[in-house]
């Protein structure tokens, strides 16, 4: 066998195998490195063609899961003149071109509740409502799966102790050192990054540990709890946004 001839046999079985992992996995990575596999081989395509191919039904996933949670949305009762002068076309833009940055279906579907509760609904959104969607998208686009997912369990923990407390640091007190044995332990992670993942959910307005108002608790463990912020995001993304969807991917 020529050297030509076992360099094609070892470059078709690359193929073959990536074609196996691409049925197993079906990512866009596995699919993109198959195309690029296949258009090495002579006569088997277009890398820039394939890759197109690829991102464009990849694209269209996403779209598809984006329209089907807005098509839950019952026909606007906003007259048409009015949702045109309103910012609900350019707000379509803007979602349109996050799902193209975002690979969680969960993350995808809350941008469609978004949306649909904001300007497909019974009243005119105001510029409040064109503020908060923009500024939750941006946020949303940002936050990583597993920030969400660590932003619920605290809201989950939260929601779980009621009464006339002083603070929100006194209800946190009560459970924090079970939350976060919780989060570490389901993470894989220390006690270090769990901390400076609750650092880094500072930037969302989500979370807040404002030690100027902790008190007594003002110690080393550093309390914090999710703000009225998150719960008015939480309201406006309805019922998919909750903590057993949270991290499901696209694929």
């Amino acid at each position: 066998m020529s050297q030509q001839s076992e360099k094609l046999e070892s470059m078709a079985l690359s193929v073959n195998n990536c074609e196996v992992l691409a049925d197993v996995c079906q990512t866009p990575t596995i699919e993109f490195f198959h195309a690029i596999l296949k258009s090495s081989v002579p006569f088997l395509g277009s890398v820039e063609a394939a890759a197109s191919k690829i991102y464009q039904l990849y694209y269209q996933k996403k779209m598809n899961t984006l329209l089907e949670a807005i098509s839950t949305a019952s026909a606007s009762e906003i007259p048409l003149e009015d949702l045109l002068k309103s910012k609900a076309i350019g707000e379509w833009h803007l979602i349109c071109e996050a799902i193209k940055k975002i690979n969680s279906a969960q993350k995808i579907r809350t941008l469609g509740i978004l949306y649909k509760n904001t300007y497909l609904n019974k009243s005119i959104p105001t510029e409040e409502d064109d503020n908060l969607f923009e500024e939750w998208v941006s946020i949303l686009s940002d936050m990583s799966d597993r920030e969400i997912s660590i932003l619920l369990t605290l809201y989950r923990y939260e929601n779980s102790y009621s009464g006339d407390f002083e603070s929100k640091y006194v209800i946190a007190d009560f459970f924090w050192k079970e939350f976060s044995e919780e989060i570490i332990d389901q993470y894989h992670i220390t006690e270090e990054e769990f901390y400076s993942i609750l650092t880094r959910l500072l930037r969302t307005g989500f979370y807040r540990n404002d030690f100027a108002t902790a008190g007594q608790l003002d110690r080393v463990n550093k309390i914090g709890y999710t703000t009225e912020y998150f719960k008015r995001f939480l309201q406006k993304a309805g019922g998919p946004f909750d903590r057993s969807s949270a991290g499901q991917g696209m694929v």
